[in-house]
């Protein structure tokens, strides 16, 4: 029997922040329901949530990696970005659990949404 496929669907205006302010771990049976919902570079390794995204130049990852934490200062949910020439990686989860909330698929679903939409080029 595969692994069940369970959780609620992302939405695009869903806040990072719990409305209670408590966050609560993503249940193991619904981490892969949320992952299929993101981009297929999105791996969980350690922990956390991560993705690695090449870029053409390191202009570009430069400017990837400032969006991506305007996206982060917006949602007050800060992922760990690494600028490397042509690649930026992100990691994220929830300190405060020490772990995965829907928080960090969230903001990943951002994230995505971000490297869809809007490029410099």
């Amino acid at each position: 029997m595969g692994k069940e496929r369970i959780g609620r669907r992302l939405q695009n205006d869903e806040p990072c922040i719990p409305q209670d302010g408590i966050y609560q771990p993503v249940a193991d049976n619904e981490v892969n329901g949320l992952l299929d919902q993101l981009h297929t570079d999105w791996q969980i390794k350690g922990g956390h949530l991560c993705r690695q995204v090449r870029c053409k130049d390191y202009q570009q990852a430069l400017w990837l990696t400032q969006r991506l934490a305007e996206l982060a200062e917006k949602a007050q949910h800060h992922p760990r970005l690494v600028l490397d020439w042509c690649r930026v990686e992100i990691s994220i989860r929830t300190h405060a659990i020490n772990g995965l909330s829907r928080s960090d698929f969230i903001y990943a679903h951002r994230a995505d949404q971000l490297l869809t939409d809007g490029s410099p080029g």
